[in-house]
């Protein structure tokens, strides 16, 4: 039963990750969310800090993880990258949480761009905004589909699922965020990062700050 729990569990992330959101807090509209990888995030009281609501991203719109760090735009939009599984594969996918009134019924999906390898997406704890762009870094930095699979069997912490590929290229999207069309692809050496700091546009350059 153990072994038939963990197998099941795969088609239904939100349940298989921890539940313990403990990476970052965000404002979706006037209320407050905390934020880890997994696809649930947690409505938070702001004086008490107790838990209100459990929200399932998975569920209201496909996602399998997502950054620890959405970007909230001045008008109050939220953005966010999650990474999505179609008849294609699995793909980076750029959320939009429109604001106003049914927030996460609202959401939808306003760019996607494929993985650079069907089982092995990259690890992405953050992505960048300018004007013009979204600004997808994916790192040679993966977790392993595979790995999950046996992970999630043999009961393996997530951390032996990471894989590097050090002979491989850091690969920069960047999206038009008017159409949601790949524009432009960078390409650096191999490199780890976790935080995208600040990002600008600045006399026909794009530049980031990692």
């Amino acid at each position: 039963n153990i072994i038939y729990f963990r197998v099941s569990s795969l088609f239904y992330p939100a349940d298989s990750n921890s539940d313990n959101a403990m990476i970052s807090i965000y404002p979706f509209n006037d209320e407050y969310f905390a934020f880890a990888e997994s696809p649930v995030i947690h409505k938070i009281d702001v004086e008490s800090l107790d838990t209100i609501e459990r929200v399932n991203l998975n569920e209201k719109i496909g996602i399998v993880n997502h950054t620890s760090h959405p970007i909230v735009t001045s008008d109050g939009t939220v953005y966010n990258v999650g990474l999505t599984i179609s008849k294609s594969g699995p793909a980076y996918s750029v959320i939009c949480f429109p604001h106003g009134e049914n927030i996460f019924e609202n959401a939808h999906v306003v760019a996607e761009i494929p993985t650079r390898w069907k089982l092995h997406p990259c690890y992405m704890h953050t992505f960048g905004i300018t004007e013009n762009y979204f600004v997808i870094v994916e790192q040679p930095l993966t977790v392993s589909i595979p790995a999950v699979l046996k992970s999630q069997i043999v009961n393996e912490p997530m951390i032996s699922c990471l894989k590097w590929f050090g002979d491989k290229m850091t690969c920069i999207y960047l999206i038009d965020r008017q159409t949601g069309e790949l524009r432009h692809t960078f390409h650096a050496e191999a490199f780890f990062f976790l935080h995208i700091i600040n990002q600008y546009e600045k006399d026909g350059h794009l530049v980031i700050d990692i």
